[in-house]
């Protein structure tokens, strides 16, 4: 998982500072190696790795993430969400994997998820995520954003209907959600 978020993150750098039309790309095979080396990677690591790696670039996802107006990888946030007067407040902390401005107020993330069982049900992967997306939302929208589409790819597992792609679990949170979005995290904690 670590090996595979640096390279997504270096990935994600390298095109933010190309022209329009981009696209993601993996990184050239010295920095892969490199992070085998760093994470003593294990020959069954490795190709996890390289599978996760060919899934996530070629995936329709991270081609739609390059093309939006700008993109950063591992954004920092940190947002408070006030008491109700009988609990104080709480802070969220955290990184988006990677953030696009989709323009028009629209944000556009995407976080990745490896591991996972391919036995696990649509309904289920929703439930799994949905606070992690929730959180992400209301700090973004506390930033300004109008609209966020949070996307959940599951990089070590294919989407049933699409071998080729990876599984990607997505949520979409409206500017009326923000109030509903602080009483839903602060319910959960």
């Amino acid at each position: 998982g670590t090996a595979f978020h640096h390279l997504a993150q270096r990935a994600i750098i390298a095109c933010a500072a190309e022209p329009q039309p981009r696209a993601l790309r993996c990184p050239d095979q010295a920095a892969v190696q490199a992070q085998v080396r760093q994470g003593v990677l294990s020959a069954g690591q490795q190709e996890r790795l390289h599978a996760a790696l060919d899934r996530w670039f070629a995936s329709a996802v991270a081609q739609r993430f390059a093309t939006c107006e700008a993109i950063a990888a591992e954004v920092p946030f940190m947002v408070v969400i006030e008491g109700d007067g009988s609990k104080g407040p709480l802070y969220l902390e955290g990184e988006i994997d990677g953030l696009a401005d989709a323009g028009g107020g629209r944000a556009f993330l995407v976080d990745y998820k490896t591991g996972g069982s391919p036995a696990e049900q649509p309904e289920q992967l929703h439930a799994k995520h949905l606070q992690q997306a929730s959180c992400y939302a209301y700090a973004l929208r506390d930033q300004g954003f109008n609209e966020v589409e949070a996307c959940f790819v599951r990089v070590e597992q294919p989407d049933p209907a699409d071998p080729d792609q990876p599984q990607v679990v997505s949520y979409r949170f409206a500017q009326a959600d923000k109030e509903a979005l602080a009483a839903s995290i602060y319910a959960a904690f």
